[in-house]
């Protein structure tokens, strides 16, 4: 009877609960309502005041606000500019400049020799960030009295003729710089520069490289280089870039690559193999002195050899 009693109690319990919180919620309404409508009034009133100072005149420190505002200076919304940039397109709206590459001092002081001519120009061009080459020899009565020395991005890119495997990408620029270098009586047959007339070969058409290694001119192979790299490469074990930088603490000013040395060496190798590669001067050396062997070449490519014995 207990329990029966304790289940009809329950549901009276519940909705006693929900008045009440039924009951809290109309009280915090109305407190709410009547916190509002306290303070109407003062709203009214201060929103009346704010109306009525922004009509007066305007004050001291607005002045000075407004002076400081208009002395600002005037920047272009985006789509005014783009409405400029469209009107003049061609218009440069930055400040690239191009850096002009100078020309070497020109006469110049009398060499007795054309190399050392180009050698003088040549590092110069290695100073100031390009390449020349030497082209178009003029013979006056028994000797060489004329050259050109051109820039080694001269001339314009054509396609190549061949449909070869590796393709090399030109450094011609369409550059039209060079200058004549010439050995006249009047100067005792000494070597000196000129200008060409048309003033379109007086400067260059593309910025100084910012690595003179990008031309190759700047990385032959010179007598003293190619000494230390033959003496270096008897080492056993040495590399083409332990070469490197023997060749670098004897010459800071090189710039020679790890495949520069490396040509080197397989080209000194060839000297003393009379122009033959290792293989073929063995097979050449058994032929000489008439030693047997027996060679097996390649089936797909016949002039590879793939054993010897």
């Amino acid at each position: 009877m207990q329990a029966m009693s304790r289940m009809t109690d329950l549901p009276s319990a519940l909705m006693l609960a929900r008045q009440l919180a039924q009951r809290d919620r109309h009280l915090g309404s109305a407190l709410l309502l009547g916190h509002k409508s306290e303070h109407a009034p003062a709203e009214r009133h201060r929103l009346q005041e704010s109306r009525a100072s922004s009509s007066e005149p305007t004050t001291e420190s607005a002045v000075q606000v407004s002076a400081q505002v208009s002395s600002l200076p005037y920047i272009p919304a985006l789509s005014e500019e783009r409405s400029v940039q469209e009107e003049f397109p061609h218009a440069d709206t930055g400040s690239n400049t191009t850096e002009t590459i100078p020309s070497p001092p020109i006469p110049g002081e009398p060499v007795p020799s054309i190399n050392a001519l180009f050698a003088e120009v040549n590092t110069f061009a290695k100073a100031h960030g390009f390449g020349i080459i030497k082209a178009n020899g003029v013979i006056r009565p028994g000797q060489r009295s004329r050259y050109v020395f051109q820039c080694d991005r001269y001339g314009i890119q054509r396609p190549g003729r061949g449909a070869g495997i590796r393709k090399r990408k030109s450094r011609k620029s369409g550059c039209q710089w060079k200058i004549v270098a010439e050995a006249l009586p009047e100067n005792g047959s000494q070597w000196t520069l000129r200008h060409f007339p048309n003033t379109k070969h007086h400067q260059h058409n593309h910025k100084p490289s910012a690595d003179a290694a990008a031309h190759p001119v700047h990385r032959r192979l010179t007598s003293p280089v190619k000494a230390i790299v033959q003496s270096s490469s008897r080492r056993v074990g040495i590399r083409a870039r332990d070469i490197g930088g023997i060749v670098r603490d004897h010459f800071p000013d090189s710039v020679y690559t790890q495949r520069d040395i490396y040509n080197a060496r397989a080209r000194i190798n060839r000297e003393h193999l009379g122009g033959y590669c290792s293989t073929a001067a063995l097979i050449k050396l058994f032929d000489d002195k008439e030693i047997p062997y027996v060679a097996e070449w390649a089936e797909d490519e016949p002039d590879r050899l793939v054993g010897l014995v």
